[in-house]
């Protein structure tokens, strides 16, 4: 074995379903920043994303240990809708999701649940209409 290539313990390199070793995440008060008006915001758990006027407070979701060992997750894209407020009011799987039904239901939970967003763009929509809602779309990365 050489330097740098040595095994990690599950709680350090997990990686979510199908992944095999992560690097460990950076440091953060936040799990994740995401923003972007633009093309799916890449989410890979552990890094932090940035963007152009908004804030993006993510949760990772919580797959049973049993989903954790035996899926194999395809990526995954996600339309998400925030509400005025940043609290998410819509979120939906494009695509057909992951393509298991146990790792979509605990993602869908996060999101919709977990996830805020705030910034600039929350502030003029707000000021241009106060139902403006923001919608982004995000891709959630499973592999190593």
């Amino acid at each position: 074995m050489t330097p740098g290539n040595e095994p990690q313990s599950p709680a350090e390199g997990a990686s979510g379903p199908g992944g095999t070793r992560a690097d460990p995440g950076e440091l953060a008060n936040d799990e994740s920043e995401a923003g972007s008006i633009r093309k799916p915001l890449q989410v890979k758990w552990g890094k932090v994303l940035a963007g152009r006027g908004i804030e993006v407070k993510t949760s990772k979701p919580r797959w049973s240990l049993t989903t954790l060992m035996s899926a194999r997750p395809k990526d995954t894209r996600l339309r998400v809708t925030f509400a005025p407020t940043g609290r998410v009011a819509k979120a939906e799987v494009l695509d057909g999701g992951s393509g298991y039904p146990d790792v979509d239901g605990p993602l869908l939970d996060a999101v919709i649940n977990r996830w805020s967003a705030s910034g600039a763009r929350f502030e003029e929509a707000r000021a241009s209409s106060p139902d403006a809602q923001v919608v982004l779309y995000f891709k959630v990365l499973f592999g190593a």
